[in-house]
């Protein structure tokens, strides 16, 4: 009988997944799923400490300013241009680059000439300055051979001019176009003294005579009893099934 029995449970095992082949590989699953989702995302990169102004006046004399950031000590003027954002349209050639268009307005390369609008008596073109010490200078150099510190601003302004003259932007502070974030007020000392929770002294405990303090004696809270009766809940109605289909084994292996 015991015979037959091992036979019996060897074929009704037979036809089934063995679960001995199958635990390695659930294993390895749920320790890969475990490490990816424990995984930290990638820090946010840190705001840099190196900002720069740029002031742009359209031909209608509308201003746009921005405030560029970047975590270089310096950047090239066509740099911090093309960092701001503003749309951009630009002829670049073995002498270098040429800015066509500025933020819609200007000449669209390369459907148009980069100098559409300076072929005859009078100019249109952007011209490139530097504000030093609250003034405007107009830079010959070019944005592409001019660094940019840190606290400095740049200025773009299309309108009639020469190689070497143009009208400036109009003035506008570093402070104005990159103010400093605003820092919350310290409270007065009264309410602060008022907004801070009050800390009790703890109580003190009596001693009985003889100097030692009687043993506190430890109980399941509220909370642990209701678990602990849920797990018996749950374990009873298992293991009234496993008797089950164990008392059907041993009759499909009774002679």
């Amino acid at each position: 009988m015991r015979r037959r029995f091992l036979r019996s449970r060897e074929e009704l095992c037979s036809g089934q997944p063995r679960f001995e082949k199958l635990w390695p590989a659930l294993l390895a699953a749920l320790l890969a799923g475990g490490l990816t989702a424990a995984q930290p995302a990638a820090p946010a990169r840190a705001q840099s400490d190196s900002h720069a102004g740029l002031v742009v006046v359209h031909g209608d004399g509308s201003v746009v300013t921005r405030c560029v950031p970047f975590p270089e000590e310096s950047i090239r003027g066509d740099l911090l241009l093309a960092r701001s954002g503003l749309e951009l349209s630009i002829e670049a050639n073995s002498m270098g680059a040429t800015l066509c268009q500025i933020d819609g307005e200007g000449c669209a390369y390369p459907q148009q000439s980069c100098f559409c609008q300076c072929t005859g008596k009078s100019c249109l073109y952007w011209s490139y300055w530097r504000l030093v010490d609250g003034d405007w200078l107009y830079s010959n150099a070019g944005a592409g051979n001019t660094q940019v510190q840190d606290g400095q601003v740049d200025g773009w302004r299309w309108g009639i001019g020469t190689v070497d003259r143009a009208q400036p932007p109009p003035a506008i502070s570093f402070a104005e176009i990159c103010p400093e974030p605003p820092q919350p007020a310290p409270l007065p000392a009264r309410l602060a003294a008022e907004s801070s929770p009050p800390t009790k002294p703890p109580s003190p405990r009596a001693t009985p005579p003889g100097g030692t303090r009687p043993q506190q004696t430890s109980g399941l809270g509220a909370g642990q009893a209701l678990a602990l009766l849920l797990s018996v809940l749950v374990a009873l109605p298992a293991g009234a099934l496993g008797l089950l289909w164990l008392r059907r084994l041993l009759r499909r292996g009774q002679p």
